[in-house]
Order: C-alpha cells, then structure tokens, then sequence
C-alpha cells in the first residue's frame, strides 16, 4: 500500500475551515484521494454542507509502514 498526503481546498467553506488536510493509504490514487476526502468531509464545518467547487493537491507520502511482530 502506499500513503498519501491530500490537501483539499473548498472555496464555499469558512475561511477557518477552507484549508484541510489529510493523509491516506491505499493500493491506487483513487483509492486513497476517496478515503480522504471521506474523513475531511466528515470534519465540523464541512459536514452537511454541499461544496460545488474543490481544488485537491495531492503528494505522495512513501509506502506505508507495516508494524511486523517481533
């Protein structure tokens, strides 16, 4: 899996809720843009609100670390 950092601006938020961000993981892009835009859209001040326009920055992160049992 590899780990994502996305950013995402919503231009009809609040100005102190404008600016997000969010880190994810997954085996594609889409995989992992999806799962963060889910939790940043479940954030106060976002959620239930309908966002028309959204501009996302998306950086890759490295693979995501995987914790072996010793």
């Amino acid at each position: 899996m590899r780990r994502y950092t996305i950013t995402a601006r919503f231009h009809e938020a609040p100005v102190k809720d404008s600016l997000q961000r969010a880190t994810a993981t997954g085996r594609t892009l889409s995989v992992a843009v999806s799962r963060a835009l889910r939790e940043i859209l479940a954030r106060p001040g976002l959620k239930k609100r309908r966002h028309r326009t959204v501009t996302i920055l998306v950086a890759y992160a490295g693979p995501a670390r995987e914790v072996h049992p010793d």
